[in-house]
């Protein structure tokens, strides 16, 4: 299953996450969110090496894989219905992927705002806070 962790307070990255939920195909999905400032991202980062108050990118982690920015993007969209996969894969192919990316991860405050707002309830099984909800879903972790 895969686990997307996310900045916590980026409104653009909780569009985004809001945005994925909801093309879900929520009896199959293979995935869960997890926002970097909550006690399950602080401790998902510092595991896989990453420092939490330096995020810059999505970090997906799939059966021991870390994948970051458009190739973390290009994997999230494979769970979704509809043209979304094709999308994702479509994704991949592009060759300034991560120079677009990371253009809009610079700015990305300044699009949508900082936002720590939470989940809507709808949501909530696809959302992870805690160290014990992380262990029933990734023993391996």
């Amino acid at each position: 299953m895969k686990l997307l962790i996310y900045d916590g307070e980026c409104g653009l990255c909780h569009w985004a996450v809001a945005f994925l939920i909801k093309r879900l195909n929520k009896k199959s999905a293979q995935i869960r969110f997890v926002a970097s400032t909550s006690r399950a991202g602080d401790y998902l980062l510092k595991k896989f090496n990453f420092d939490p108050a330096q995020l810059d990118s999505l970090v997906l982690y799939d059966r021991g894989q870390i994948l970051l920015r458009s190739l973390a993007v290009s994997s999230a969209l494979q769970e979704c219905r509809f043209l979304w996969p094709l999308v994702g894969r479509w994704l991949v192919y592009l060759p300034a992927r991560d120079w677009l990316y990371n253009k809009v991860a610079q700015n990305r405050q300044k699009i949508m705002g900082k936002n720590s707002c939470s989940f809507d309830v709808s949501f909530g099984s696809f959302s992870l806070h805690s160290k014990e909800q992380l262990k029933e879903f990734y023993s391996e972790i």
